[in-house]
């Protein structure tokens, strides 16, 4: 079978070096095993004071699926968005815009936005933010780019439009959602 076109592939544990020399890379869930060390050490801790064990277990959620080839692929029969949402993927860090879009798959502009919105229920300028935005959570909670170097890497003209969009998005700052969410 092929890899993704015939089936998705997703591992476990998130696995850098694994997940990498994997052809195609493996997606995989990231099921945040540095916090699972941290509350094992810190119940170990408690139980060391003579706290009482806790009666029910602990469960620590996975943190996300990291997206990588093995299940790169849009579940569509249309091969233009495919094609456009490929293009949006592969383009993220650029400035790309609608017009970028319409200009690659060689369409209308009314023939893509009408696509996308019978098949996806947003636009391609909806699609373009939301595919922003997921590379900026991945990006803030992944790495210690500043701010602005995130911001370049995900297209965004200059950091105050992130920061607009988290705000409109997530109700938080870019900053906020690194605090929140970072893996540590």
């Amino acid at each position: 079978m092929r890899v993704p076109e015939d089936i998705a592939i997703i591992s476990v544990d998130n696995d850098e070096l694994l997940c990498q020399l994997a052809r195609p890379k493996l997606s995989s869930v990231d099921t945040g095993t540095q916090r699972v060390g941290h509350e094992a050490a810190r119940l170990l801790n408690e139980m060391i004071d003579g706290r009482p064990i806790p009666q029910s277990p602990l469960v620590i959620p996975p943190v996300s699926v990291v997206e990588r080839q093995s299940s790169d692929i849009v579940f569509v029969q249309d091969s233009m968005l495919v094609s456009a949402i490929r293009f949006i993927r592969d383009n993220i860090e650029e400035a790309i815009n609608v017009e970028d879009v319409v200009e690659y798959v060689c369409v209308s502009r009314s023939t893509l936005e009408r696509r996308f919105l019978n098949q996806f229920n947003r636009s391609v300028a909806d699609e373009i933010r939301r595919t922003r935005l997921e590379r900026a959570k991945y990006l803030l909670t992944r790495t210690d780019l500043t701010l602005m170097q995130v911001a370049i890497r995900c297209g965004y003209p200059f950091q105050q439009r992130m920061s607009t969009c988290f705000r409109e998005h997530l109700n938080m700052s870019p900053s906020q959602y690194r605090k929140q969410y970072k893996i540590r």
